[in-house]
């Protein structure tokens, strides 16, 4: 067991991982081993905190320009299960502004698109703030509050 509790060190050293991340991870190398009480020690130590790495992970794509939808999934790729909601409340507690986020996205955007007409660029924006995993209610609230007054059909064919 000291050479796994060893190896499980050495791994978060240079990484922080989700408990099922670092399980994957040591089966790979010991297989057929069972892991638990090292895991326990890990987590009873401090090592190991999976909800410390949720904030985390959730701080660093949020501040990347992704949302909620967009990190549930890559989390269920790493065997972690977090719905949205949790996620925003995890964001909220980060003092992180989903909204601020949309809409710096929106600006970012807007700067890679300037020869599309406004109709166009509401259209492709959203589709953009969707595949980012952004909410398409929030998103669209966000464009809206971005559109000047002299711009009124911008949301044409929306």
């Amino acid at each position: 067991m000291n050479e796994i509790y060893a190896k499980a060190l050495k791994l978060l050293s240079r990484k922080n991982y989700f408990t099922a991340e670092l399980e994957h991870k040591l089966s790979e190398t010991y297989p057929g081993v069972r892991l638990p009480s090292v895991i326990r020690q890990l987590t009873e130590e401090g090592f190991l905190n999976d909800g410390r790495v949720f904030k985390g992970y959730v701080r660093w794509k949020l501040e990347s320009g992704y949302g909620p939808y967009y990190i549930r999934e890559r989390l269920y790729q790493r065997g972690v299960e977090r719905s949205v909601p949790e996620i925003v409340e995890a964001a909220l507690a980060e003092e992180l502004d989903i909204d601020a986020i949309i809409a710096s996205a929106i600006k970012k955007y807007r700067r890679t698109r300037k020869k599309m007409t406004d109709g166009e660029f509401a259209r492709f924006c959203l589709n953009y703030l969707k595949g980012r995993g952004f909410d398409m209610s929030d998103s669209l609230k966000i464009l809206k509050e971005e559109v000047t007054e002299n711009e009124s059909d911008f949301f044409e064919g929306c």
